[in-house]
């Protein structure tokens, strides 16, 4: 099983590192175009101005905001399905987070567009967390189906409330799942471009937001030096979330 775990870490941190590695040589390059000439750290350096920092603060905080809103939400919702919540309630909460997963973003930006306009980031948050919430809840789900039942039944018989269970036992045991959703959440959001471009106004420009614009208007390959960096680093992240033995499944 760890062998397995560490094949699948190894198979993702490859597929996301994989941009990053192909774009790396245009990072370097002195050419304004998507060919390599020559050797330069101009793109790098053009990452360090206040108009990409600005947008990377935004992304960066867009994206744990909703991340973190969606595990909120997404925690109680998976437990509850989980737990002893009706069949209805089961399929309902199942078939939302399905439902936020497959459907195509441009209907989410045209909806909160039509209700909202270009709006502040406090709508492109709103979207974000509606965008990221299958994330979370889907893997706690798939986890908790591997969690015996036995510990929070004999909580409950000892006079934990469902709550109390949840957090002394429910929640420890499923720290990993529940680490890998914020993080694939907060990947969502820093990469979604769609709702950037119809929800947020002119001045709140995500790094997604940017990298469309410039590349539109512009020949600038600031954008490849930004992901030579970042892509790297989210998949060490994700190798150790995916591929590190827990301290219990090592002391089997």
């Amino acid at each position: 099983m760890r062998s397995v775990r560490t094949a699948v870490a190894i198979v993702v941190a490859g597929a996301l590192a994989a941009p990053a590695v192909a774009v790396f040589p245009l990072a370097v390059s002195t050419s304004r175009f998507l060919d390599i000439a020559g050797f330069s750290g101009r793109w790098f350096a053009s990452a360090a101005e206040p108009f990409w920092l600005k947008s990377i603060e935004l992304s960066i905080v867009l994206g744990i905001g909703a991340a973190t809103a969606a595990c909120v939400i997404a925690v109680p919702a998976a437990y509850a399905a989980a737990t002893g919540g009706s069949a209805r309630t089961t399929k309902c909460l199942d078939g939302l987070a399905v439902a936020t997963l497959v459907m195509p973003v441009i209907a989410l930006a045209v909806g909160y567009f039509r209700m909202f306009g270009e709006s502040d980031a406090r709508v492109l948050f709103l979207a974000d967390t509606t965008l990221c919430f299958a994330m979370p809840y889907l893997s706690l789900r798939m986890a908790s189906a591997r969690l015996s039942d036995a510990q929070l039944q004999a909580a409950e018989l000892l006079g934990a409330t469902r709550l109390g269970a949840m957090f002394a036992i429910w929640i420890p045991n499923l720290w990993r799942p529940l680490a890998l959703g914020w993080v694939l959440a907060f990947l969502t959001s820093w990469d979604e471009t769609v709702l950037s471009v119809f929800v947020a106004a002119p001045g709140t420009t995500t790094l997604a937001r940017a990298i469309w614009e410039t590349m539109q208007r512009e020949r600038d390959l600031t954008a490849a030096a930004i992901n030579a960096l970042s892509a790297p680093l989210l998949s060490t992240l994700l190798v150790v979330l995916l591929g590190v033995p827990s301290s219990r499944g090592s002391a089997r």
